[in-house]
């Protein structure tokens, strides 16, 4: 299986380091994702689109909602742990706000609907 690396910061091509820098602004850190997709410039600026395009759709908790009841239905460690971490302290979640939509619930009866269609959605994706 091929694997995709993320690049070292000095690494990347020229033009998406203030880029990633915004992005380490925003979430204290630079996920892997946003490093990865730094290696082909047209890539990035598709995701930081995409991005925001979505903050302007849907409020920053129903997006948290949706990562963390994905990344829960998948399994994926990695994505889990950073998404609890940018939704607890910079996403303004509470533990229990961010342990239901995990669950593939929230309080927010709207948010629990995304929640478990965005879990249904990955589950009809993988079979």
């Amino acid at each position: 299986m091929s694997r995709l690396n993320v690049p070292f910061p000095g690494d990347v091509p020229d033009g998406v380091e203030g880029i990633l820098d915004n992005v380490g602004a925003q979430f204290g850190f630079v996920p892997n994702m946003f490093g990865t997709l730094a290696s082909n410039p047209t890539v990035l600026d598709v995701g930081m689109t995409l991005q925001g395009t979505l903050s302007r759709v849907l409020d920053a908790k129903t997006r948290h909602t949706i990562a963390l009841a994905v990344s829960q239905a998948n399994g994926c460690d990695y994505r889990l742990a950073m998404h609890t971490y940018v939704s607890s302290e910079p996403g303004g979640m509470s533990s229990d706000d961010i342990d239901l939509a995990r669950a593939g619930s929230s309080i927010d009866p709207k948010r629990a609907a995304v929640a478990r269609f965005a879990q249904q959605v990955w589950r009809a994706a993988v079979r």
